[in-house]
């Protein structure tokens, strides 16, 4: 019975267990998202989210070093434009792109202003103007 339960454990990568044993106290696995606007046509945006990764390896001795970002995996979407946001171009949506980062543009494209998402009421937004 023990053996049926040892035959059925998935196999291990030993030299990367060996190698990360000796050589780093800790691996700490790095993740991101990267969006980039493609283009609007005037009712929908089309916008391209990479998911990136990375290992961040400390050494026994303090040492830090990074690997290469990886790319994980690819999503591309077109989402209707929220009507406060019809009239903007395609420079326009890279700008809120950078202005409020990627997490925060999906809301957005999903339909919530900025005030919603903040917590702010519209009448605090007016009286701040």
């Amino acid at each position: 019975m023990l053996l049926t339960w040892a035959s059925s454990l998935p196999s291990l990568n030993v030299e990367r267990i060996v190698k990360n044993g000796i050589e780093n106290e800790k691996v700490i696995i790095e993740e991101k998202n990267e969006t980039r606007v493609i283009g609007n046509d005037g009712n929908n945006v089309k916008y391209l989210t990479e998911y990136l990764r990375r290992e961040k390896r400390i050494g026994y001795d303090g040492s830090v070093t990074y690997s290469d970002w990886e790319l994980t995996k690819i999503k591309d979407k077109i989402k209707p434009i929220p009507k406060q946001y019809k009239k903007k171009s395609k420079k326009g949506f890279l700008d809120l792109l950078a202005n409020v980062g990627s997490a925060v543009f999906e809301l957005v494209m999903d339909g919530f202003g900025i005030n919603q998402i903040l917590g702010i009421s519209e009448e605090e937004s007016e009286e701040e103007y």
